[in-house]
Order: structure tokens, then C-alpha cells, then sequence
């Protein structure tokens, strides 16, 4: 009789699954590795080459001591893996000029125009080849035309058909009015411009200015050839029309140079005006008239102004097309500040929330404006910083004897969301100076209120134990600068009030 076998059954066991077996993970993590990082997953093994590969590939950035690490065959295979190509001068970049590559979504590159070397067609294949992807747009000129003295005109083809790009960057280039409402009807859904060093072509954009063809640009009025070649004679209609054109999309412009060109006229939609790094002996005058013309932005939030080369005249209509400021940033003509600030608290203070002065000082005048009214009535203020001294803001002098009277935060502040305060509060005193303030705001935040220090004991002015009051009552106070550098506040724990 045979028995039988009492050996456990020897079933086949599951293989244990790893995180990183599964291409969904491998493909999360891609994301957030160097590309230093992503060359060595890719040699792990096939699986794995597959995941990381796009990413690898994602973002290539060239310079020329580089080209030997894009080669043509590399390019052939995982070229439709590129989004965002930086690719220096065209001419030395010319192998990204194939039809692997189709699926572009940012391009930045810089041309030297009309030398026969340089590439122009070789940009223009690749721009064409990705105008169903292209999102964002950088495109430089090096050098200018030596014949009329200016850069380059803008060759208002090379972004025909770009009716997905978002975002457009043009550097040191001459164009004309109807250039840039070209551009705009070129590009419908175009959301930011970022115009720098540029030269504006007087004029609308057609007949002869300084000698110089401003529509086919094929005569330089000496009678010699110039090739700066632009092609104008789009079907959008004549001149006329072209001036009434009206963008309604666009919603951030940015201008750095020497100059603010006429195009503000088109673009009554956008809601950001930056005007960076403008230099000394910029033509305002341009702007000024521009404004004349206009009618309240209604849509203009955000304005950002680094530069001081301009006239109080023509910084105050600047400010004034504006109806409902949010966001301010930048200088203030010395001339023009109690003007702007009064301007800011009668016309905006229920919206403003973002209001940084960068003045670190100014030439009061007579009138004095009283800082503690922003305080007092902007409800909506995240962020104010004041980087000027305060003697002129936070005093009066009298007529009579001409002693300076201090003026006092009279009210409670509105402001109980600002998170971000600089005013030079440590020295508008020099009798009192205010140095522990920020000590004793950190002690009431740490401390409750049974294991705090006896204040009264400390000697305070009216006025410092009023401002400290008011500065324990900002529960989302992060960050406080008096004068002496910036404090980080801790957050806040419990209810904390203040008495002597």
C-alpha cells in the first residue's frame, strides 16, 4: 500500500514588484532629476532608458564650445523628444534643422541679420516646422546696420503663422508701429511681449524716414542696396485699418532701452506695464503722448516702473491711467512722490496690495504726506516697503516756529492681511529711538501673556508704545524692517494684546 507524501506543496512563488518596475514612477521621478542624473538612469537598462530618455532630452541648451555632444544621428532618433531649445547663434546651431525635431514648445536663439552666413532661413524652417507647438519665442539681434546707424529691422515673417505662441521676447531691433500690430495679428493668442534695446522706426511703418525704406527697406536714399528685406504687404488689410487694430488678449508688456514706443494704443487689454532698466535720456515724451490719447486702462493692475528718467508731468499720467492699481513696484521721480503717494491712497487704497517704494531717498516738498494713512485705509495691503528715510512723511513742521510735530497712527490699522512691512520706523525719532520693537513683537508671539516681561517698567514714548500696539495687532506679520535689517517673526500662537 503505498503512502502518501506528507512534503508541503511547492507552489511557484510571485515575483516581488519594485517602485521603480512600474514606467508611470520612473516617468514621475524623471521630472524632478538633473540632467546629469538623467544620463545615468538612461544606461541602467532599456526599460528604464525609455522612461527617462524625454526627460533627458527635454530641455537642450547649446553653446559652441558644446556642439560636439548634438550630433546629427542623436538628434534623428530623440529629436521629437526636444520642448525647449536655447540654441545660441542659428548659423552655429544649424543641426537642430530637421524634421525630428517638430514638437518645440520654447525657442531662444540669436541671429546676426542679412549676412549671407548667418542662418535667417535655417530659423525660419525650424520656427514654420513647430508653429502647431511653439508657446514661447526668444529671438536676439547681434550687431546692427551699419548703413543707417540702428539695429536691424524685424523681420515680421519669421513669426507668421504662430497662432499658439504665448509668450514673445525681441531684443535689439528697429521696427515700425505696423511691424508690432503685424506681430499681433500674426500672433491672436499672445499673452506677454518683452521688447529690449529696441529702436523705433519713426512714422507708421511706410514711406521714407531718414533716408531710409521703412517698407521694403531696399534703398537707403544714397542710392545703394540695403538688404534688410521686410516684407510688409500682408493681407490684413490697408494702413488705416492696421492703426485701429486692438489686441484682446495680451496681458503683460515689458520695455527696457532707451525708449517707449507707440504701441500702447493696441494693447488696451493688458493688465502688467513694466518698464525695467530704462536708461538715462529715454524719450518720454512718446509715452505722454500716447496717454493723451487714452482713456483709462481698464484692465491695468500691476505697474512696474525702474527708472527715474522721467518728467513728474509724464510719470503722474503714467500713474493716473491706471483704476484699480493692485501691484506697484519700482522708482518714484523725487519730484513726484507726495504726488504718487496721495494719488495711490485717493485713488486706490481699497485694492492696492502690493506697494514697494525703491527710493532710498527724496527731496521733499512743502506739503508732507502722512505715511500712517496707508495703514490706516488699505484693507487689501499684503506687502509695503518704504525704503526712504520718513522724517518728511511722519512729520509736519509748523508755520510759526517751524518745530517739527510728529504724526501719530490716529486710527486702527486696516491692513490686518500685511505679511511684509518696511518703513523707517528705528530713526523717525531721534529722541526715542525704536530698536526693540521688533525684540518685543518676537516676545509676544513666543510668550503668553502670563510669561511676558513687565513693559511698563521700560521708559517708551507715546508715540513707540502706539506704533507697537498697532504692529501686535498684524497677526500675519511675517516679516518686519524698522531700519535695521529685516526680522523674521515668529507665527503668531495665541491672541496677544499689548498694554503700556
Amino acid at each position: 500500500m503505498s503512502t502518501l507524501s506528507s512534503s508541503p506543496s511547492t507552489a511557484p512563488s510571485t515575483p516581488r514588484l519594485h517602485a521603480l518596475d512600474l514606467s508611470e514612477i520612473r516617468s514621475l521621478i524623471a521630472q524632478y532629476l538633473s540632467k546629469q542624473d538623467l544620463a545615468h538612469c538612461v544606461l541602467v537598462s532599456q526599460s528604464w532608458s525609455q522612461s527617462f530618455l524625454p526627460n533627458y532630452w527635454h530641455t537642450v541648451s547649446v553653446s559652441s564650445h558644446k556642439l560636439a555632444r548634438c550630433h546629427a544621428s542623436a538628434l534623428e532618433h530623440h529629436g521629437r523628444h526636444v520642448r525647449w531649445l536655447s540654441a545660441g547663434r542659428i548659423k552655429e546651431t544649424s543641426v537642430f534643422n530637421q524634421p525630428s525635431i517638430s514638437r518645440l514648445q520654447r525657442l531662444e536663439v540669436s541671429t546676426c541679420e542679412y549676412r549671407e552666413d548667418d542662418g535667417r532661413e535655417c530659423l525660419q524652417e525650424i520656427v514654420q516646422r513647430n508653429q502647431s507647438t511653439l508657446v514661447s519665442f526668444s529671438w536676439r539681434c547681434l550687431g546692427r546696420d551699419t548703413s543707417v546707424g540702428r539695429p536691424f529691422r524685424l523681420w515680421v515673417p519669421m513669426l507668421s503663422g504662430l497662432d499658439k505662441l504665448v509668450e514673445v521676447e525681441l531684443s535689439n531691433w528697429s521696427f515700425s508701429r505696423l511691424d508690432f500690430v503685424r506681430v499681433l495679428i500674426e500672433c491672436p493668442v499672445l499673452r506677454r511681449v518683452k521688447l529690449v534695446v529696441l529702436e523705433e522706426l519713426v512714422g507708421n511703418g511706410s514711406g521714407w524716414v531718414d533716408g531710409y525704406s521703412l517698407t521694403n527697406g531696399s534703398n537707403n536714399g544714397d542710392g545703394n542696396t540695403n538688404n534688410n528685406t521686410n516684407s510688409c504687404d500682408l493681407p490684413h488689410g490697408d494702413e488705416s485699418s492696421l492703426l485701429t487694430f486692438r489686441h484682446g488678449r495680451l496681458q503683460r508688456i515689458e520695455f527696457s532701452g532707451t525708449f517707449i514706443p507707440s504701441l500702447l494704443h493696441h494693447v488696451p487689454t493688458i493688465e502688467q506695464l513694466h518698464l525695467t532698466h530704462i536708461r538715462r535720456g529715454a524719450n518720454y515724451g512718446r509715452i505722454a503722448h500716447q496717454i493723451n490719447d487714452l482713456s483709462h486702462f481698464s484692465s491695468l493692475a500691476h505697474l512696474t516702473t525702474f527708472t527715474e528718467w522721467i518728467t513728474h508731468m509724464d510719470y503722474m499720467k503714467l500713474v493716473g491711467i491706471t483704476s484699480h492699481l493692485v501691484h506697484f513696484e519700482g522708482l518714484v521721480p523725487s519730484l513726484a512722490m507726495n504726488d504718487f503717494l496721495k494719488l495711490i491712497l485717493q485713488e486706490h487704497a481699497g485694492t492696492m496690495e502690493h506697494l514697494v517704494v525703491l527710493n532710498e531717498s527724496y527731496e521733499p516738498s512743502f506739503t508732507q504726506f502722512n505715511m500712517w494713512q496707508f495703514l490706516e485705509s488699505c484693507p487689501q495691503l499684503v506687502t509695503l516697503e518704504i525704503s526712504f528715510p520718513l522724517d518728511q512723511c511722519m512729520a509736519h513742521r509748523s508755520l510759526t516756529d517751524n518745530t517739527g510735530k510728529y504724526f501719530e497712527p490716529t486710527k486702527e490699522w486696516a491692513c490686518h492681511s500685511l505679511r511684509r512691512l518696511q518703513l523707517r520706523i528705528r530713526d523717525m525719532d531721534p529722541k526715542s529711538p525704536m530698536d526693540q520693537i521688533p525684540f518685543d513683537l518676537c516676545v509676544d508671539r513666543l510668550f503668553p501673556p502670563e510669561g511676558k516681561r513687565d513693559n511698563k517698567r521700560r521708559t517708551r514714548s507715546a508715540l513707540e508704545r502706539l506704533i507697537l500696539e498697532r504692529l501686535s495687532e498684524l497677526e500675519k506679520l511675517e516679516h518686519l524692517h524698522i531700519g535695521s535689517g529685516w526680522y523674521k517673526l515668529p507665527a503668531m500662537t495665541h491672541a496677544c494684546g499689548r498694554g503700556g
